[in-house]
């Protein structure tokens, strides 16, 4: 199980650089809001299931002002660095040991870790196509970034550049 959770996330991790490589190379994406927005809220999300993961669980709510894309592009980065950073470290106790999700309340949600997890890495995947949409959209290159993609490709390491 912890290898296929490692898998997941280091796709997560070439994914999102082939996507911000993408987003890159089209101005209009870069300063569209309905783009920036969903970065944020993405790396919000991933950032806040790697706090929860580690035991330092976030604040319910994100701070309100969405930054600009380079920023977005280190916070998704960073982001997924710490999900990976988890699991590589994690014990199969860890991976099952039970996290508490703050966004439901009443009840409760507690899951195991190995969930918490694989949340963060299909919303991700989630988000991720609706900006590869939004690029077509806007006459940038949408990239397929399929996990048997990554697969296909023997697994490769993300490449941010810079």
């Amino acid at each position: 199980m912890r290898a296929q959770l490692q898998d997941l996330v280091a796709h997560l991790r070439w994914a999102d650089a082939i996507a911000f490589h993408a987003l890159g190379k089209c101005p209009a994406a870069q300063v569209e809001a309905e783009v920036l927005e969903r970065l944020y809220h993405t790396a919000w999300v991933a950032t806040a299931f790697a706090g929860i993961l580690a035991g330092s669980p976030p604040d319910h709510h994100p701070p309100a002002e969405v930054p600009a894309f380079a920023e977005l592009r280190q916070n998704v980065r960073a982001a997924g660095e710490a999900l990976q950073a988890w699991i590589d470290g994690a014990s199969e106790e860890d991976v099952e040991r039970k996290v508490h999700i703050p966004w439901f309340p009443d009840p409760a949600l507690h899951i195991p870790g190995r969930e918490a997890l694989l949340q963060a890495v299909m919303h991700g995947q989630h988000h991720r196509g609706q900006t590869m949409t939004r690029l077509k959209q806007l006459g940038g290159e949408a990239k397929n970034v399929d996990f048997i993609i990554w697969l296909w490709k023997g697994k490769p390491e993300p490449r941010w550049g810079q």
